[in-house]
C-alpha cells in the first residue's frame, strides 16, 4: 500500500454580482492501493470510494480514499428486440479500446479559468495537473491487456474528443507525445515551479509508454475553444486572458513553497493558501511566466498535428497531401473485416453542445453510407463522434441525421464521449430488429477515470453482439494513481461550479448488446467465420 499525504486547499468560487464566496481549507491523507501486475478489468475488480460521493467536509476521515471490491458481471440487454441471450461460441470481428475526454490540461495557463458579469469562478479539479500521467497509465494498461490477450488482440483504439482542455498548442503536443511514446514535460511557463518531490511531481519530464495499436481521433468542444465554449473573438467579453499573457487581472500566482506541497502550487488560479496575503479574488495583478507555446490552436492545426503524428493515416485525417476543411472521415480500419468506421465531427467552436448540419449529412454521411451498401461491398458501420445524440443542438440537421441513420440497417454502433459518464442508449431503425447502440464512455479526467473495451462478435446463430468491458488504469505510471484518489476528493468536496464524472448504472458498463446483421452482410461474414478467433471477452 502506498500512502501519500497532501496539504490541499479548495478553490475559491467568487461570484461578483451574487457576492457569494466559498473557501475551504484542510488536510487529508489518501491511501493508494497497489494494483496487481496482471491486467485486470472491472469484471475481475473495481475501485470504489470508501465514503459515498456526496458532499463531505474537508478533513473527514477517509475522504478521497478508495478500496478494491469484487468485479461486476455483464448484463444482457435486448433493447432492440433482436434475440434472446445465447451462450454459444462467439467469433471476434473487431476488438476496440475506447478512450474519451482525456482533457490534457496546462493548468498553469492564465486562460484556465473563465469570468463573466454574473459568475466568477474556476473550473478546478484537484487532479488537473495529472492529466498526462492518467492518459499514460491508461495507455500502459491497454498495452498490457493486449499483450496478455489469449484469443483476439486489439485492432485499434478510438478517442472520442476533448483530447485537451483549453485549445492550446502545448496541450495538444502533450496528448500526442503521450499517445506516441515520446518524452513529455507537462509544464509551462517557469520550469522551476515544482514544489513537490520528484517522485510525486506531475510536472516533471517523463518517458511515455505509447499506444501499441493504431488509434483514431475526433475533436471535441474543448479542443476548439477555451473552457470548451469561449472563442478568441469573445474571449475578452468573458474576461479570459490570452493564454500567452504574462500579467492578467484578477490573478494571483502563489509563491512556490515546500511548506505547502499542493497541486499546481505555482499556477495563476491556485486554491487559496493560508500564508498568502493576496486572495484569489484580489484585483491585484501578479506577474506569471509567459509561454508562447500556450497559443490557441484551430481545427486545421489539429488535423496537421494528427498527420505529423501519423503521416500515413493521420489518426483518421489522411496524409499530408489531403486537403481538408472539415473534421469528418470514413475508414475501414481492418482490411479483411467488412466494418466501416465513419467519424462525424460534431464540435463547433463556441458551443458546448454538438452540431450536425444538413450539409454534413447530405454531402458526407449519406454518400459514405451508400458506399457500404453497394453490392459486393456491403459492410457493417460504426459511427463515431464526440457528442451523443442527446447533446446535439436541435434543428433540421439533427432531424435529418436521425431520419437517415434509421434507414440504414447496417449501422449497429455509435461511439461517443462528452458526458463524462458511462451510458448506453439504444436507437431502433425502420426495419424490424434493426437499430444501433450508442455507447458513451466515461472521461479520463474525472472520476471514475476509466476507459472501455468494445468487442464486436458474431454468434453461431448469425446474430451480432457488442460486448463492452470497463477498465481501470494500473500502476505503470505511479504518479497517476494519486490522481484517482484526487478525482474522488473532487467529487466528495466540490471545488467547481459543476462537478461532473459518473460511473453510470450497472446497465451502462459491462454489457452484451445484440444487434441484427443484414442478410447480405451476414453472407460475407459466414465466409470468413472459420478464420475468426474466439472472442477475447470470454477470458475476462
Amino acid at each position: 500500500m502506498r500512502v501519500i499525504h497532501w496539504s490541499l486547499s479548495l478553490a475559491g468560487v467568487d461570484m461578483l454580482h451574487l457576492l457569494v464566496i466559498s473557501v475551504f481549507f484542510g488536510i487529508f491523507s489518501s491511501n493508494i492501493h497497489a494494483q496487481d501486475s496482471r491486467p485486470l478489468t472491472s469484471i475481475q475488480r473495481v475501485f470504489s470510494p470508501v465514503l459515498d460521493l456526496r458532499f463531505h467536509k474537508l478533513g473527514t476521515e477517509k475522504v478521497g480514499e478508495y478500496q478494491n471490491k469484487s468485479g461486476e458481471k455483464r448484463i444482457y440487454r435486448d433493447d432492440l428486440e433482436v434475440a434472446e441471450k445465447n451462450d454459444s461460441k462467439k467469433k471476434s470481428l473487431l476488438h476496440i479500446a475506447h478512450l474519451s475526454d482525456s482533457h490534457i490540461i496546462d493548468e498553469e495557463s492564465p486562460a484556465r479559468f473563465w469570468r463573466s458579469g454574473f459568475v466568477n469562478g474556476t473550473v478546478f479539479r484537484y487532479q488537473d495537473a495529472y492529466s498526462t500521467h492518467v492518459l499514460d497509465a491508461m495507455v500502459g494498461t491497454i498495452n498490457q491487456l493486449n499483450r496478455h490477450a489469449k484469443n483476439k488482440k486489439l485492432d485499434f483504439a478510438v478517442v472520442t474528443g476533448d483530447l485537451i482542455d483549453n485549445s492550446q498548442r502545448n496541450e495538444m503536443e502533450w496528448f500526442f507525445q503521450v499517445m506516441d511514446g515520446k518524452d513529455v514535460t507537462p509544464n509551462s511557463g517557469d520550469q522551476r515551479d515544482n514544489p513537490l518531490p520528484s517522485q510525486d511531481n506531475p510536472h516533471i519530464k517523463f518517458k511515455a509508454q505509447g499506444l501499441d495499436i493504431p488509434y483514431f481521433i475526433t475533436p471535441g468542444n474543448h479542443d476548439l475553444a477555451y473552457d470548451g465554449f469561449i472563442t478568441e473573438k469573445n474571449r475578452r467579453f468573458f474576461g479570459v486572458p490570452s493564454p500567452t499573457a504574462t500579467r492578467a487581472k484578477f490573478q494571483v500566482a502563489p509563491k512556490c513553497s515546500p511548506r505547502y506541497p499542493i497541486l499546481a502550487a505555482c499556477t495563476p488560479y491556485n486554491p487559496l493558501l493560508p500564508s498568502e496575503k493576496d486572495h484569489y479574488w484580489s484585483l491585484k495583478k501578479r506577474a506569471i511566466v509567459g509561454d508562447n507555446n500556450r497559443e490557441k490552436i484551430s481545427a486545421e492545426d489539429i488535423y496537421r498535428i494528427s498527420r505529423d503524428s501519423d503521416p500515413i493515416n493521420g489518426h483518421g485525417y489522411g496524409n499530408k497531401d489531403e486537403k481538408r476543411d472539415h473534421g469528418h472521415y470514413s475508414r475501414q480500419p481492418v482490411s479483411h473485416i467488412p466494418i466501416q468506421l465513419i467519424n462525424i465531427d460534431t464540435s463547433k467552436e463556441g458551443t458546448l453542445s454538438g452540431v450536425i448540419t444538413r450539409d454534413t449529412v447530405n454531402n458526407f454521411l449519406i454518400p459514405w453510407l451508400d458506399e457500404t451498401t453497394k453490392k459486393g461491398n456491403e459492410k457493417l458501420v460504426i459511427l463515431m463522434s464526440h457528442h451523443p445524440l442527446s447533446h446535439i443542438l436541435p434543428g433540421r440537421g439533427k432531424r435529418l441525421f436521425e431520419k437517415t441513420v434509421k434507414k440504414y440497417p447496417n449501422i449497429f454502433l455509435h461511439l461517443v464521449g462528452h458526458g463524462h459518464k458511462h451510458d448506453v442508449v439504444s436507437y431502433k431503425g425502420d426495419e424490424a430488429g434493426s437499430g444501433y447502440w450508442e455507447i458513451q464512455t466515461a472521461s479520463l479526467i474525472e472520476w471514475p477515470q476509466q476507459a472501455r473495451l468494445v468487442e464486436v462478435a458474431l454468434r453461431e446463430d448469425g446474430v451480432g453482439e457488442v460486448i463492452t468491458t470497463v477498465i481501470d488504469y494500473g500502476e505503470s505510471n505511479s504518479i497517476a494513481t494519486d490522481s484517482r484518489a484526487l478525482s474522488i476528493l473532487t467529487k466528495q468536496i466540490p471545488t467547481a461550479l459543476i462537478t461532473a464524472g459518473d460511473r453510470g448504472d450497472l446497465e451502462d458498463r459491462n454489457l452484451n448488446l445484440p444487434f441484427k446483421i443484414p442478410p447480405n452482410i451476414l453472407k460475407r461474414l459466414v465466409k470468413i467465420q472459420s478464420q475468426l478467433p474466439e472472442i477475447e471477452s470470454s477470458t475476462y
